[in-house]
């Protein structure tokens, strides 16, 4: 386990966006696949198509959203962890996450 932790790390530093954008992937695939097998109980009358679009949201637009989002706000109030740094940061995602949200609305 430890071997693939160093993997995934060093993977994820050589190729942030990329990286990223598999594992949304892969998470956006299992929570699709849960909640229309286990919640909503659909069993053989799976919509594959839902599923693909819900990882094609999630690994092309939300991945690469997020990625370039953070990592502008690390860039402009540095990557110190205060109290009033956090605050910074989260007051200027919480700005530009609604726009992010309007999209995912219309590519649905």
């Amino acid at each position: 386990m430890r071997t693939l932790l160093r993997w995934y790390s060093r993977h994820l530093k050589k190729h942030q966006v990329a990286v990223n954008m598999v594992t949304t992937g892969a998470v956006f695939f299992l929570g699709d696949m849960l909640s229309q097998q286990v919640i909503e109980k659909k069993g053989k009358d799976h919509e594959l198509e839902r599923t693909v679009r819900s990882v094609t949201v999630g690994s092309f637009y939300i991945a690469p959203f997020i990625t370039f989002l953070y990592t502008f706000v690390d860039k402009v109030f540095g990557s110190s962890q205060t109290p009033l740094n956090s605050l910074k940061k989260t007051g200027i995602i919480s700005l530009l996450s609604p726009y992010h949200q309007c999209w995912i609305r219309h590519l649905q």
